[in-house]
């Protein structure tokens, strides 16, 4: 593995955590503009 492998495991992570955040903001929105119709 290496540092190649530690660098990969890294990049992976940081692109899960912006997917988790954007979904998480999407749901956030959601959430909020649902409430505002009721």
């Amino acid at each position: 593995m290496g540092y190649r492998g530690t660098g990969f495991i890294q990049r992976l992570n940081a692109e899960t955590a912006a997917l988790l955040s954007a979904i998480h903001s999407a749901f956030y929105r959601a959430s909020t503009e649902t409430k505002d119709f009721v």
